[in-house]
């Protein structure tokens, strides 16, 4: 079985929706979403499961991954650069500081962090915890979240 990658709606990820949903966060289109979901379930009678019609993961390692991509994005989106490469080595850098120096090493336990916390720390904390504080180099940064600096190209 091949590496899981989270299939897109549009601009909005299957896994953003259901995260916004299972907050009461949702839009009228994520919604939307969910109900042509379970239409898609339903003329199934039930032969594809759920997650699959909805292109959510189907593993607890899937989800955890998919959840860790996820707030490395928003992690990304915190630092400013030119390319997705120069992009990807702060991301690294930032992640390594965090990981050696920062507050890894006191806060891994914890689900959050103390107030005053940036949101780039935040986010970096979020996504340790969902892969259980494997560092990830720039390459592999690169191939996961370096189109959020490629979308800044005009």
């Amino acid at each position: 079985m091949g590496a899981w990658t989270e299939p897109t709606t549009g601009d909005e990820s299957a896994i953003a929706r259901a995260v916004r949903l299972a907050q009461r966060e949702h839009t009228t289109e994520d919604v939307d979403w969910v109900c042509s979901v379970f239409l898609k379930w339903v003329r199934a009678e039930g032969s594809a499961p759920f997650e699959r019609c909805a292109h959510l993961p189907t593993t607890t390692a899937q989800l955890r991954l998919a959840m860790r991509d996820r707030e490395l994005v928003k992690a990304a989106r915190q630092i400013e650069a030119s390319s997705s490469w120069e992009g990807s080595h702060l991301l690294a850098e930032e992640l390594d500081t965090y990981l050696t120096r920062g507050g890894w090493l006191s806060w891994r336990d914890s689900d959050t962090l103390p107030q005053g916390a940036s949101e780039l720390r935040q986010a970096l904390h979020r996504a340790l915890r969902h892969s259980e504080g494997k560092p990830l180099g720039a390459k592999q940064l690169q191939r996961l979240v370096g189109h959020v600096w490629s979308a800044k190209c005009p």
